[in-house]
């Protein structure tokens, strides 16, 4: 039997990770550690509850759940209740 797997892009950027610097992707982005820099993806962009963001971020979808510093530009932009947002935003 022969079983297909369906690939699926994303890039981690884990809790242990700091990254200075901008990441352009056209996959999925999740954040776990620290960046500062710029964030642009055609994707969605997870910010999680660990993460520290000094950047400004845009992608298509973006959840965030940690601390972010800089100006956001998305389609759908929701906020949890661990998610701290400065800077402004456009959706």
């Amino acid at each position: 039997m022969i079983f297909k797997k369906e690939i699926t892009d994303k890039t981690n950027i884990c809790f242990t990770s700091k990254v200075k610097g901008d990441i352009f992707s056209q996959a999925d982005i999740v954040i776990e550690g620290e960046v500062s820099g710029k964030v642009l993806t055609s994707g969605k962009l997870e910010i999680k509850k660990s993460a520290q963001i000094v950047a400004d971020l845009t992608a298509e979808n973006i959840i965030i759940a940690g601390n972010v510093e800089g100006n956001i530009q998305t389609q759908k932009l929701e906020i949890t209740e661990t998610g701290k947002v400065f800077g402004n935003i456009n959706t």
